[in-house]
């Protein structure tokens, strides 16, 4: 599997930047909102390479710029983002990079008539930390670089005013300099019914397919899905959701779950959830079986000021072996003034046992601490007519 970043960013975005285009060609009035960004910080990491017994310890300065773009007509809406970071180690010059990672972001909605709404969400990372792709389960992997492209579309169609159907496809594919890579197709459809004003349930078919490509040799698995949920309001600050249903992968059945509970205060929002799921983690081959448990607690007392926290236990699991993973992440936002912000963000990790046949008994600890400043310019948008120049 070849490696080109270059050729991800196109395959990722053109179909956002062809609606983009289409869209002004079409529209009468559109509104636009620029926001340029800089962050410039210092990163203390205490484990550069995830290691047991000898962990390697640096400081970082990192510079990230950034754009973000809003564009919003009567029927349409797009945003895009794009940052990229400039590591600069101070003891380890080897791994200094300017192009250390880069992240781009892509949303459209369009709503074709009153009943009918379509959407495209599309993401690229390109990185040399590769762990930063496994959300869903924490793990840590060897540094090297590797690139992950998202696809979604999206449509929505409201059969009756209390009932909507959904259809979407899902594409993520996962490279790596070394060769390997994973991808994943799923082909969702579904239907939401709102029986009360407080009482939403949900039906789901899935029908999934994870490639693997390992040492010149590639194979696939399918997996078939049904899912039934329920979303209850239980205040108008108070919300409970729960999923499941069966998961049909190589003539085996494992449950598939998901629960969460969110509440808003005044000053304070807090989320709890859990959730049973299949994915995959790049350089291995099939898919693993995950248990997630999770909160996050956001507290904004101000407008000028933000803090939050974000615990979480993770088990990953591949037929004998086993891996946790203990993650806590803390940080707080200050606007100093209207153009200039503190961030300082630290993080915990602690990862026991491996899914690596070679690293089964692996153990180790990693902690990142960062402060920097950030510098935002806001531009309110500007409301204009005919095409877009």
């Amino acid at each position: 599997m070849s490696y080109r970043p270059e050729g991800c960013v196109l395959r990722s975005f053109a179909f956002g930047l062809l609606g983009l285009l289409f869209c002004g060609e079409i529209s009468a009035q559109y509104r636009i909102a620029v926001d340029p960004s800089i962050t410039i910080s210092g990163v203390r990491d205490d484990n550069l390479f995830y290691s047991a017994q000898a962990p390697v310890q640096d400081v970082i300065m990192r510079i990230r710029p950034g754009l973000g773009l809003q564009w919003d007509t009567a029927r349409w809406s797009a945003d895009a983002s794009y940052e990229l970071d400039h590591d600069r180690y101070a003891s380890h010059s080897a791994l200094s990079n300017a192009r250390a990672r880069q992240r781009a972001t892509i949303a459209m909605r369009y709503q074709v008539t009153p009943r009918l709404m379509m959407a495209l969400n599309g993401g690229y990372t390109d990185t040399d930390t590769p762990s930063e792709l496994n959300v869903e389960t924490g793990l840590a992997t060897t540094r090297i670089r590797a690139e992950q492209v998202s696809f979604q579309p999206t449509a929505r169609f409201r059969i009756a005013p209390r009932t909507v159907a959904r259809a979407t496809y899902v594409s993520t594919i996962s490279k790596a300099a070394n060769g390997s890579g994973t991808s994943m197709q799923l082909q969702q459809v579904g239907v939401d019914h709102r029986v009360t004003p407080r009482d939403l349930f949900t039906l789901d078919y899935e029908q999934g397919r994870y490639g693997f490509d390992f040492d010149a040799k590639t194979r696939a698995i399918r997996t078939y899905t049904a899912r039934a949920g329920w979303i209850r309001d239980l205040g108008p600050l108070t919300q409970l959701m729960v999923e499941g249903g069966p998961r049909l992968a190589d003539h085996s059945v494992e449950p598939e779950f998901l629960a969460s509970l969110t509440h808003r205060w005044q000053f304070m929002s807090m989320s709890i959830g859990c959730q049973q799921t299949q994915t995959t983690v790049l350089g291995y081959v099939g898919t693993l079986q995950t248990q997630s448990v999770h909160a996050a607690l956001t507290y904004t007392p101000t407008r000028s000021f933000t803090a939050y926290a974000t615990p979480a236990l993770l088990r990953t699991a591949q037929r004998d072996l086993q891996a946790r993973v203990y993650r806590l992440a803390l940080g707080a936002r200050y606007a100093m003034t209207s153009l200039v912000g503190l961030e300082v963000a630290y993080s915990f990790d602690t990862q026991h046992g491996a899914i690596d046949p070679l690293r089964v008994n692996g153990e180790f600890s990693h902690h990142m601490l960062s402060v920097g400043f950030t510098s935002r310019w806001r531009n309110p948008g500007t409301a204009a007519t005919g095409p877009w120049r």
